[in-house]
């Protein structure tokens, strides 16, 4: 992301061409570099795929008319990036199966994976993506949801998707 903004902010293309190498020894390398995380069975798997795959996403966005990041590397990085929104909504999924991590109902984790689908979605065009990442009756936990349930106080009523027994909301929870 870092020579991506530097090669915009100065015009030099050795930050470009750098760049494009980052963005191409990442997505073409074998075995896939974070594929591995789909059986991870660690509640921070999601979250660290999201952070560590924005800053590429930022730099090809960034790429996206450069010269250097041929359709080929486009192609290798846009397959790149679906291993890793499979991985992150795997992981998702693990939130939900375990009843989110002791209760953990609206926290960052699930924010992240919300807006990191979002973003992934819109670089790609995957409009089916976004639409389940920020509103979407299929996704339990998507972004609308979770800002709506992310902040109470006491007196608050609780989000529509909290458990019936789950207790009183404390202040600023």
């Amino acid at each position: 992301r870092d020579l991506a903004l530097a090669w915009w902010i100065t015009g030099d293309t050795k930050y470009a061409d750098q760049a494009v190498d980052y963005l191409a020894a990442w997505s073409q390398a074998s075995p896939t570099p974070g594929s591995s995380f789909a059986t991870a069975d660690s509640p921070n798997v999601g979250i660290y795929l999201v952070r560590g795959t924005l800053g590429f996403v930022y730099a090809a966005d960034l790429l996206w008319d450069y010269p250097g990041f041929t359709a080929e590397k486009k192609t290798a990085f846009e397959q790149w990036l679906r291993v890793m929104i499979t991985n992150i909504r795997a992981c998702k999924q693990r939130w939900a199966d375990s009843d989110y991590h002791g209760k953990q109902y609206f926290n960052n984790h699930l924010a992240t994976h919300a807006l990191g689908l979002a973003a992934m979605g819109s670089y790609l065009g995957d409009r089916e993506l976004v639409q389940y990442a920020i509103a979407s009756p299929d996704n339990e936990r998507d972004y609308t949801d979770l800002v709506e349930g992310l902040i109470l106080m006491p007196g608050d009523e609780t989000h529509r998707r909290e458990p019936a027994n789950a207790p009183p909301p404390e202040k600023g929870e």
